[in-house]
């Protein structure tokens, strides 16, 4: 197994600003985010470029599994402008339209959707490094299938490899996942 920190964090909507180049803009063409930690001690995630896997839930299930290599608030905002965009213009920004995943975001609701970082250690940030942590990401989306009997709802893709530790890490970081779960 590859070791691994976890935090908690969730995930609730906001709006840009009002500005007089988007005072007509819907919600959905002004929406944006807020990442609290469950735990304010930690907030590496936040802070930090390194090598992740992270997990977007609603109370009830995953639906996104991701991997990353910066720290979570640019992931978050790699995913959001995008969104943005096609909601204001109705085409793709470089093909990518964002987290189709967003909408899951109830403006009402301060907590509606968690996100759970899996950052491993700086010898992953090294670029030969990467096809491990997409190998514990697909085997984590994998074990979600097999456990649960669906693929996170609104998961993409996946990148399977055979990569030493991976499949024992998503193990791990799936029990985890489901502890919180059943708390």
């Amino acid at each position: 197994m590859i070791e691994y920190i976890h935090e908690r964090y969730t995930l609730s909507r906001a709006l840009t600003r009002p500005t007089k180049a988007n005072e007509h803009h819907t919600d959905a063409q002004r929406i944006n985010f807020i990442l609290m930690p469950v735990d304010s001690e930690r907030q590496v995630a936040l802070e930090s470029e390194t090598r992740m896997v992270y997990v977007v839930s609603t109370e009830t299930e995953v639906v996104y599994v991701g991997e990353a290599y910066t720290d979570l608030k640019t992931r978050m905002s790699r995913g959001f402008v995008p969104r943005r965009h096609y909601a204001r213009t109705g085409h793709a920004r470089g093909g990518y339209k964002g987290y189709k995943w967003i909408d899951l975001i109830e403006p009402e609701d301060a907590n509606s959707l968690t996100v759970d970082a899996f950052m491993f250690g700086a010898d992953f940030n090294d670029a030969d490094y990467r096809c491990v942590i997409e190998g514990v990401e697909g085997d984590l989306v994998h074990i979600i299938r097999a456990n649960d009997g669906k693929w996170p709802a609104y998961q993409n893709e996946i990148h399977f490899s055979n990569q030493e530790g991976a499949y024992a890490t998503a193990e791990a970081i799936y029990e985890t996942i489901k502890n919180f779960e059943n708390e």
